[in-house]
């Protein structure tokens, strides 16, 4: 009812409010620890710090900031095992980031058949996904991924995805039940390839979506209403500009 509506309505713009405070909280703590790693580039705690923001992808938008930052460490501290896996990080998240090319893997589906990234290259919109497929929120990401496909496959877009699940019967099992073999579904226990270091993926679910240039053009983390809504919107906006776009060519 109208009432319900105008109390949504409070809760979204306070909780707007908050995320918009909590930004500026996360820049002004940031600022305040690269400061610490300037003054002191070989205390460990400058290592862990980056290594902490890194993990938590806290600082994306700042990664060549953080980058240049660990250039500026000790030699003993980016040439220890933690350094060079901080590094590691580092390349890993920048080339999983927006905007960058979307690295390239080669695997087999569950019904064995194979597949790159390559093979959609001026073809298809590719929507890259991650999870497990007999988890209660899968299991509803799911329902929500066969909305997409539904609206946007015989219009150009591909899902992937790519499925943590360590046992394989399970996982048929799972998308039997789900009606989901429309999906490319990548079992990632028969795939042994680096596709979740290559994409910095360290929490699950995750969507990312990669244009037909094979650029990265959008990622979500987590399983929300406000993700699902950012996403549908973008893939909107895509396919109606494509379409005004044919109209607009056969007119000519």
């Amino acid at each position: 009812n109208t009432n319900d509506t105008i109390i949504k309505n409070k809760l979204y713009h306070k909780i707007s409010q908050l995320d918009i405070l909590a930004a500026k909280n996360d820049a002004k703590e940031l600022d305040n620890e690269l400061h610490f790693i300037k003054q002191y580039p070989s205390n460990k705690i400058a290592l862990e710090i980056l290594t902490n923001k890194i993990t938590k992808r806290e600082a994306v938008d700042k990664i060549n900031l953080i980058d240049l930052t660990f250039n500026n460490l000790s030699s003993e501290l980016k040439f220890s095992p933690a350094g060079l896996d901080l590094k590691t990080s580092i390349i890993n998240l920048q080339n999983s980031a927006v905007g960058s090319k979307a690295p390239n893997f080669y695997v087999k589906d569950i019904k064995n058949n194979s597949w790159n990234l390559g093979m959609f290259k001026d073809k298809k919109y590719v929507l890259l996904t991650f999870g497990n497929n007999s988890s209660t929120i899968s299991r509803t990401e799911n329902v929500y991924l066969k909305n997409l496909y539904q609206s946007y496959n015989n219009k150009g877009l591909e899902i992937m995805c790519v499925s943590l699940d360590e046992d394989l019967r399970d996982l048929s099992g799972s998308i039997r039940y789900q009606k989901t073999d429309m999906f490319i579904n990548i079992p990632l226990a028969t795939n042994k390839i680096p596709i979740l270091e290559e994409y910095f993926i360290n929490t699950i679910p995750q969507k990312i979506l990669i244009d037909k240039n094979g650029i990265i053009i959008g990622r979500w983390r987590g399983s929300s209403d406000a993700n699902n809504k950012n996403l549908s919107s973008t893939l909107s906006k895509i396919f109606n500009i494509q379409k005004d776009s044919l109209v607009n060519k056969n007119l000519k």
